[in-house]
């Protein structure tokens, strides 16, 4: 059985993991490659730089790319996710902290939200072993209305 101390948690991901996300409302889907690296050095403390790359089939199949910064807090209370790209560079993304609830049904969750203008994100994370999680996001809004579902399958460790 998983630890449910985040600190735990946050040190089971440095890798490289297979992932295959779906999003049925828009008959899309994505395989690909995601790595978490620790990073050399932080003032926050513990940090993973995250990137994905992959297909997305979606109106055809573009290569496609992601990443986020994922910061465990000093209390190692939660796990707070960054964007790395783009105009929201820095900025947070979703505060991760754990569900009591989950453990008492044998699996570990974190739970986050996000305001993205009008659409909120809610995303859970949810541990399996040591080795698969999966990342659901319910996206609720006037612009977006989705889930997304993302399994990931651990292929290497990072020392």
């Amino acid at each position: 059985m998983l630890s449910s101390d985040i600190g735990k948690l946050f040190d089971l991901l440095p890798g490289v993991w297979q992932f295959e996300r779906a999003v049925p409302e828009n008959q899309a889907t994505m395989t690909g490659t995601a790595q978490f690296d620790r990073a050399a050095k932080s003032v926050v403390g513990r940090v993973l730089n995250y990137r994905e790359t992959g297909f997305l089939n979606w109106q055809g199949q573009h290569e496609v790319f992601r990443s986020y910064r994922y910061e465990l807090e000093s209390a190692a209370s939660a796990i707070s996710t960054y964007f790395t790209e783009g105009p929201d560079a820095g900025k947070l993304f979703e505060r991760l902290t754990l569900d009591d609830k989950s453990s008492a049904q044998g699996l570990v969750t974190l739970c986050g939200d996000h305001l993205c203008i009008d659409d909120r994100y809610d995303s859970t994370y949810t541990f399996l072993d040591a080795d698969h999680f999966t990342v659901v996001h319910r996206v609720e809004g006037p612009a977006k209305s989705y889930v997304s579902t993302t399994h990931y399958s651990r292929i290497s460790t990072q020392p």
